[in-house]
């Protein structure tokens, strides 16, 4: 009972503390980083994953955005960097892409993590899911 006792307390000041947080960017427009803090898109067609170009979703479309989370269906890019990244192929597979965790940087809100589902073929070396985060994490990008 006690340990009942603890877990509901602990779970409704987790509650308390982080929904003014999570609501915050009610009202305001949340951006997908694009590179960094010095970049940003709105309702992006073309989500950066990775810093060097190797890993990204193009074609996007959104269903919903600006609010707790995004979600849209698009093409990943998937660079096997097989023997660099300058000759490796690159894998286009269809993907489901939902944006999450908006947080504010700099005054201004972005969603920080993303996450890819492929429902149909998968690049090699992924799973069928793939969470990522994608900042931007402090002011200097």
């Amino acid at each position: 009972m006690k340990r009942l006792l603890l877990a509901l307390s602990a779970a409704a000041l987790s509650a308390a503390v982080l929904v003014p947080v999570a609501l915050g960017y009610r009202g305001h427009r949340v951006y997908t980083p694009q590179g960094g803090v010095a970049t940003r898109a709105y309702r992006p067609s073309v989500v950066a994953i990775s810093g060097d170009a190797s890993y990204y979703v193009s074609h996007v479309r959104w269903s919903s955005y600006n609010g707790a989370q995004a979600l849209g269906r698009g093409t990943s890019n998937v660079d096997n960097c097989d023997p660099d990244c300058a000759r490796g192929h690159v894998y286009h597979e269809s993907v489901v892409v939902r944006l999450t965790r908006p947080h504010r940087t700099c005054g201004v809100w972005y969603y920080g993590t993303i996450h890819l589902f492929w429902p149909g073929r998968k690049p090699p070396g992924k799973g069928r899911h793939d969470t990522v985060a994608i900042g931007p994490f402090t002011c200097g990008g």
